[in-house]
């Protein structure tokens, strides 16, 4: 996050000690950058709309391809200079997709049925830094103050970057016929993916090197489908949206589903039931121990998730009074709707349309303890004079 009047150097408070007391200074608190400026975008797009019978039939159909340059970035610099980031614009990012809208009015006489029904892909992609391959964001102190996203050249934004596990140890055989980890496994503990090396043979350590992207925060498409049935002035409409694809970090899983002591006393029933208890009892939960170091103190896949649903968005039923001129108004309707009602996903949290940093560009796709989004109910009247 660049905050505004990067351009200039500010000040900050700092303390130290003179005398035996501590007396408080000022001191610059952040490198300026005088030519920092906006970041530039071109759009290309492509469209086309197509009526049928009379308008009973329509379509939409939208291709677009914009590049945004001259990016915003905060990037990391050796702390010998006084400073640890550097605020500048530097490397491009590309979108593009399709969007399809189809409209229709399959019932025209006095049943009512229209349908409403779009579809969307986006692909978003790091063009380049500005000769730099990768950086990575921030460090995420929920889940062990590790970075969780990467901007690599040819990838997403903030895709996810980590660790994979492939399993449980089952016995010291395993251990001994798997890479060395710093973390020293013991039967039961996380087995960890070994893939750097020369020409990408695996080198048979487990570091920092291993890490790679395990999880994309965008929707492969998203979609929308609307109904309204209409009958002698009683009208019902629901809308049904969906998102296929999208993967999220369950940072609430981070010490729930480790079985370590951690900060927090509890785990999730479901990792205590399927816990590792012996040879062959699980190649997925983890034994229970006393660590105070949930998955070795990194990030990995086993908190990423398809969060993929399909939701009832809304639903409205109403009735609008055939006799309203009696009651001296020129329409009375009367409503209930729902919203929220019903949501299919395999997602372990509780809402899989969440982020809880929606605020920053490299940090999307964060599911920590974020508020579900509400399930409401509403009575109403609506009255036009």
């Amino acid at each position: 996050v660049i905050d505004v009047g990067a351009t200039k150097s500010s000040l900050e408070s700092t303390g130290t000690v003179i005398n035996e007391s501590i007396q408080i200074g000022y001191i610059q608190g952040n490198m300026a950058n005088n030519s920092l400026h906006w970041e530039r975008t071109r759009q290309n797009n492509i469209g086309a709309d197509l009526s049928l019978f009379e308008n009973r039939l329509s379509f939409g159909f939208e291709y677009y391809n914009k590049l945004t340059e001259d990016l915003l970035i905060s990037l990391t610099i050796p702390p010998s200079n006084g400073f640890t980031k550097y605020n500048t614009n530097q490397g491009s990012v590309e979108n593009k997709g399709y969007e399809f809208d189809l409209r229709g009015k399959i019932l025209t006489g006095k049943l009512k049925w229209d349908v409403d029904g779009n579809i969307s892909w986006n692909r978003n992609k790091i063009v380049n830094l500005g000769g730099v391959d990768s950086f990575v964001g921030s460090t995420f102190t929920a889940v062990g103050g590790q970075t969780l996203h990467i901007a690599k050249v040819g990838s997403p934004i903030g895709a996810f970057y980590g660790y994979r596990i492939i399993g449980i140890y089952q016995n010291q055989e395993e251990i001994a016929a798997g890479p060395l980890d710093p973390a020293t496994p013991s039967p039961g503990s996380f087995k960890f993916k070994d893939i750097s090396g020369p020409n990408g043979i695996p080198d048979g350590i487990i570091d920092a090197d291993d890490r790679e992207i395990i999880g994309n925060p965008y929707p492969d498409y998203v979609f929308g489908l609307t109904n309204t049935f209409e009958y002698k002035g009683v009208a019902l409409s629901f809308l049904i949206q969906g998102s296929v694809g999208q993967d999220v970090i369950n940072a609430n899983r981070y010490f729930l589903d480790a079985l370590t002591r951690g900060s927090s006393s509890n785990v999730s029933r479901e990792a205590y039931n399927n816990r590792w208890t012996g040879e062959g009892t699980s190649n997925k939960y983890p034994k229970a121990t006393t660590s105070n170091s949930p998955y070795s103190s990194r990030f990995t896949d086993f908190i990423v998730e398809d969060a993929s649903y399909i939701r009832l968005k809304n639903i409205t039923l109403s009735y609008s009074l055939a006799n309203a001129k009696k009651l001296h108004a020129k329409s009375v309707k009367l409503f209930m709707s729902a919203t929220n009602l019903l949501t299919i996903t395999d997602y372990k949290g509780y809402d899989p349309e969440i982020n809880s940093r929606g605020d920053w560009a490299m940090m999307p796709g964060v599911d920590h303890g974020s508020i579900p989004q509400y399930r409401s109910y509403s009575l109403g009247i609506n009255i036009g004079f």
